[in-house]
């Protein structure tokens, strides 16, 4: 399966913001927005989330820190993310290991009602924001979820070739 990324030309890149477009065999399929500003998170927030109709929202956390073979491990970023999907929709916010979750932008999308989190390994996810003070009141395991909604057990471990 080849994939591109590229920048989203009809996103300005700004200091706080950068934006991408991922696509997989010529076809559009995320667009995946990187935000550290408070003010720019709540304004995602505002037009992918608010207007959604569905209930169910894609969470994932990578709480360990960026790690790659390729560099020395000193001149590599301490830097965590959350990730929030609607839709094709991403939204990326990279924390410092010495910063804050921007939690005032996120603590009313978790205990919303209305919406569902899904997510791979969700109990260690609710344990990572719970350091933060932020709880997720509905929320699933991903895998679990896939089965209970297309009878098919063969999804707890599959990858993601296996799947496409």
């Amino acid at each position: 399966m080849p994939y591109v990324i590229r920048r989203d030309p009809d996103v300005p890149v700004t200091a706080d913001q950068s934006c991408y477009i991922v696509e997989i065999n010529d076809e559009y399929i995320l667009q995946v927005t990187f935000i550290s500003d408070g003010g720019r998170i709540q304004e995602w927030l505002d037009r992918f989330i608010a207007p959604y109709r569905g209930e169910i929202i894609s969470v994932h956390a990578e709480p360990r820190p960026f790690n790659c073979g390729l560099a020395s491990p000193c001149l590599q970023p301490n830097i965590f993310a959350l990730f929030v999907a609607v839709g094709d929709r991403v939204l990326v916010l990279p924390v410092r290991r010495n910063q804050n979750l921007p939690a005032l932008y996120v603590v009313d999308l978790f205990l919303n009602e209305r919406l569902y989190f899904v997510g791979m390994h969700i109990e260690r996810l609710c344990q990572w924001l719970g350091k933060w003070g932020l709880l997720i009141k509905r929320s699933r395991e991903l895998r679990a979820f896939a089965i209970e909604n297309t009878n098919r057990p063969d999804l707890w471990t599959p990858s993601l070739r296996k799947l496409v």
